[in-house]
Order: C-alpha cells, then sequence, then structure tokens
C-alpha cells in the first residue's frame, strides 16, 4: 500500500507548539526589579525613660494595673538591647530616678508620686516634649510614659487643643528640620484606674475602670526600627490596641516571587525577574520584605489601608508576619488579567492622622463615665507630630516593573 504523506502532517507538531506557546505567553506576565538589601543595623542606643507624675496619672498607680506590668516589662525588654538606662520623672520638670527599673515602676504610688518635684496639678504635654528632645542625642531613645490628657482651660477647648496641637508641631518640626532621621512612635494602651479621675466639670471616682494610656518612642528611625524588631510591641503584657509612627521615608529590605515561591534567572541583585503564570483570578505576586525601618506595627502591617498602589489593577490582598528572620513580612498582591506593562510603586503609609486617633478624642473633658475609652485632646496631640512630617508622603515603597 502506498502511504500519502503531506505537508501539513509534516509540521503539525511544530505549529502545535508554536501555538502552545502563544497562548502560555498569554497567560503569563514578567515581574523584574532590584533586589533591595536594606538591612537593620543592630544598634545598641541610649534609653531614657520618663514616667508623667502628675496628679491625673494617680490612678494608674493602683495594685495590680496593667500600666505598671507593661511598662516594666517593655522598658525592662528594651533595656537589654541598650547601652544604658536613665530613669526619671516628669511633669514641670524633669526629676531622675536613681534606682533600679523594678524599684522604678514596681513602687510607684499617689504617696512616691506627690513627693516628686515639679507641679503635679497640671502638665503641658508640648512643654514636656519639647524638654525630653532638648537632652537627646544622635545616641539615644526615650520613651515617655503618660495618659496624653490635656487639661481644657475655662471651657475653651477647641482653641487650647489647636494651639497645643501648633506647640507640639514645632516642637517636633523643629529637631526633624536639623536631623531628618529623627522618628516618633506612639502606643495606646490600656489599664485598670482606680482614683480620682480630674475633668473639667469636676472631680470623678473611677474604681478600676480601663482607660487608655500612651508610650512615646522618640529618636533615631533606624535605631528604633532595632528595638521594634527584636522587642516586638505584639509582645507587651497585656497587650497594645494601636500605634501610629511619623518618620521619613526609609528603604526596606524586599524580593519578589510567584505563588509556588519559585523563581527563574537570578543571578545578581540588579536586573532580578520571575515569570507569573495567569490563575482563576488574575496573577498573584508575593513580596517578602522587613518592613521594619517604616516603623509599622504589625496591626499596621496587616491593615491593607496603610499601601497604596499606582495602578489600580494590582491590589494588595493579604499583609501578614512571618516567622522569617531575612524577610518578617509578606505582602501578597492580585493583578488583574487587563493589566498592562507598566513600572508599579507600592508606597507604604503615611503621616496621616489615624483614624483610631479620631475614634479615641474626647472633645469636652466633661462627663468621664460617657468617654471611658477616649482621651481628652488626643487627635490633636498625635495630630501635631503628624503635622511636623505631613511633607513626607510615605514611610517606604517598593518598585518592580510588569511586562505582557
Amino acid at each position: 500500500m502506498r502511504i500519502k504523506f503531506s505537508f501539513i502532517h509534516l509540521f503539525h507538531p511544530i505549529i502545535l507548539a508554536l501555538f502552545l506557546l502563544l497562548v502560555s505567553c498569554g497567560n503569563s506576565i514578567e515581574v523584574r526589579w532590584d533586589r533591595s538589601n536594606a538591612n537593620i543595623k543592630e544598634s545598641h542606643p541610649e534609653l531614657n525613660v520618663y514616667i508623667e507624675n502628675s496628679g491625673s496619672m494617680n490612678g494608674y498607680m493602683c495594685d495590680g494595673s496593667e500600666f505598671k506590668d507593661a511598662v516594666y516589662d517593655y522598658v525592662s525588654s528594651l533595656s537589654s538591647y541598650c547601652s544604658s538606662t536613665k530613669l526619671n520623672y516628669i511633669n514641670s520638670e524633669i526629676v531622675p530616678f536613681n534606682g533600679t527599673v523594678r524599684d522604678f515602676i514596681w513602687n510607684l504610688t499617689p504617696s512616691t508620686f506627690a513627693s516628686v518635684a515639679g507641679s503635679h496639678a497640671n502638665s503641658e504635654l508640648s512643654q514636656m516634649l519639647t524638654s525630653i528632645i532638648s537632652r537627646m542625642g544622635k545616641n539615644s531613645i526615650s520613651l515617655f510614659a503618660s495618659d496624653c490628657i490635656l487639661d481644657v482651660p475655662q471651657g475653651k477647648a477647641d482653641d487650647f487643643f489647636r494651639i497645643t496641637q501648633t506647640d507640639i508641631k514645632n516642637a517636633i518640626l523643629s529637631k526633624v528640620a536639623k536631623d531628618k532621621d529623627f522618628a516618633v512612635e506612639i502606643i495606646q494602651l490600656k489599664s485598670k484606674f482606680i482614683g480620682n479621675y480630674y475633668g473639667t466639670d469636676g472631680t470623678t471616682v473611677l474604681n478600676g475602670e480601663e482607660r487608655p494610656y500612651y508610650i512615646w518612642i522618640i529618636g533615631d528611625k533606624e535605631k528604633i526600627a532595632y528595638l521594634n524588631s527584636v522587642v516586638k510591641l505584639s509582645n507587651i503584657q497585656h497587650g497594645y490596641e494601636h500605634c501610629v509612627s511619623c518618620t521619613t521615608p526609609s528603604s526596606v529590605s524586599f524580593d519578589i516571587f510567584n505563588e509556588f515561591s519559585k523563581t527563574d534567572t537570578k543571578n545578581s541583585d540588579k536586573g532580578r525577574r520571575i515569570k507569573v503564570n495567569k490563575g482563576g483570578n488574575g496573577y498573584t505576586i508575593l513580596i517578602k520584605a522587613n518592613l521594619y525601618p517604616s516603623l509599622l506595627d504589625d496591626k499596621t502591617i496587616a491593615d491593607l489601608t496603610s499601601y497604596q498602589t499606582i495602578n489600580p489593577t494590582i491590589k494588595v490582598v493579604k499583609a501578614e508576619t512571618i516567622a522569617d528572620k531575612q524577610y518578617p513580612h509578606l505582602i501578597t498582591l492580585n493583578v488583574s488579567s487587563n493589566i498592562k506593562s507598566a513600572g508599579e510603586m507600592i508606597s507604604i503609609s503615611s503621616n496621616k492622622l489615624p483614624q483610631w486617633a479620631v475614634d479615641s478624642n474626647d472633645d469636652s473633658g466633661t462627663q468621664i463615665r460617657k468617654h471611658i475609652s477616649q482621651t481628652s485632646g488626643i487627635k490633636y496631640i498625635i495630630g501635631g507630630v503628624c503635622d511636623a512630617y505631613s511633607s513626607y508622603d510615605n514611610k517606604a515603597s517598593i518598585k518592580f516593573t510588569i511586562t505582557k
């Protein structure tokens, strides 16, 4: 029998292979980037601790208060990574304490507070911050614990709060203008409060209700980043509620992977690339990073509103802290099937006033039982810090290019 052989039969496998190649190319994208190695430097700064001891703080000095537990735990942990620790009370003046951290925290009582020099009747937060900042060197970090309550003189809350906001902005801005590495981190915590609460409508006796208080970490951003990486806020006894940080932009370490954590040609840190195949819901890109230089806490890292992208077809769908020493943070991106070749930048957080500060604010200074979880004027205090950094759009960024 004579077999007929056609040209089409000969080239059919080649045509099929080309067809499959074209199809596969249409179902993948290439991601290119330069790997960043902005490693956090180990640092052992001087730690200066300040606890406000005005009369409004007396209620936190009760036995078994979460305030004592948390401050003692946090200060002790930080001290392990600092070259020295100096302890102080602060009100209208700074009063050094000569003793151990344990004695400094655990022996706090309303009577010991009253025995410390200075005015206990009221406190000017902007003046205290100015005093703390003026004593700081490049190798020092300051921790300031306070209820951050702004007294409202003669009921003129709005005017007074805004003046205080400007005073705080000026105190911080004067430092940032001279030192671009200067940063501020404010942590909100809660503790039982037993004692007199002094409001503009008189004195109210509280008996164990939970009240917010705040720990400020002030100083060089690289040193704060290092301390945050070794003494995590999430490990503070009794936990914390919220955290906000204000800082100038920093570089962060990162690398990019596909959803199977496989990579293609990566011979150097420059010009790295991977191919990402299309899935059922577009393309998935994984970014492993160390975001500690941005001074974001784990809760803010997990908050998707902390990230902005240039291209609306690229979205951050998940961000989390993971057990990885080099890259402790994982960001998952979804890239739409409609993506076009483009350069992309993920902006990480901003120095704007966080919503929790607005929600935690009390403008009246009255009827404390109705505002038990709020702080008089805290929106303006944190707003003043944010204002000092308003010219900086974000804390960090991640850049890459997508080619389809």
